[in-house]
């Protein structure tokens, strides 16, 4: 019996190594799991943040630059010349081939250095026609201040 004492605690001794490398081997396989992973997801992320940044640059200036354009035609027009209402309403025509031939736009308009503006909003569809209190067949409202 006293053979059988002597091997027990070399037994637990043992058990307790192999235990002991397990739960080592566990945490550094985890961490580096940890790792890779944190990695991994980064990148994604990154790729990711880099693709939608493209498309929305991408989107804005297809929506934009054409407009941008237009816009610098309208500053270059007579119309910022003009002084009374109805030498601007004679302009209408033209703003409006602006608004019909850029969807991303609902209303433009010309701002004067003396403080007057005049601004033309397309009213294609039936809640701009209520919110303005328009008549059905109106396509265009146009909005002056003047100082």
């Amino acid at each position: 019996m006293g053979k059988l004492t002597s091997n027990h605690p070399l037994q637990i001794t043992i058990t307790s190594l192999f235990m002991l490398v397990i739960v080592v081997l566990g945490g550094v396989l985890t961490l580096q799991n940890y790792s890779k992973t944190s990695e991994i997801i980064l990148n994604s992320a990154d790729k990711l943040y880099s693709q939608i940044s493209r498309e929305l640059l991408l989107d804005f200036k297809v929506t934009y630059a054409p407009l941008a354009g237009t816009l610098q035609l309208i500053s270059q027009s007579p119309i910022t010349q003009s002084v009374t209402l109805e030498e601007r309403l004679q302009y209408v025509k033209r703003v409006h081939t602006v608004l019909a031939n850029n969807s991303s736009i609902y209303s433009t308009g010309v701002a004067f250095p003396d403080g007057d503006a005049f601004i033309v909003s397309l009213l294609d569809d039936e809640l701009k026609r209520t919110h303005f209190r328009a008549p059905d067949d109106a396509i265009l409202k146009h909005y002056t201040h003047e100082l």
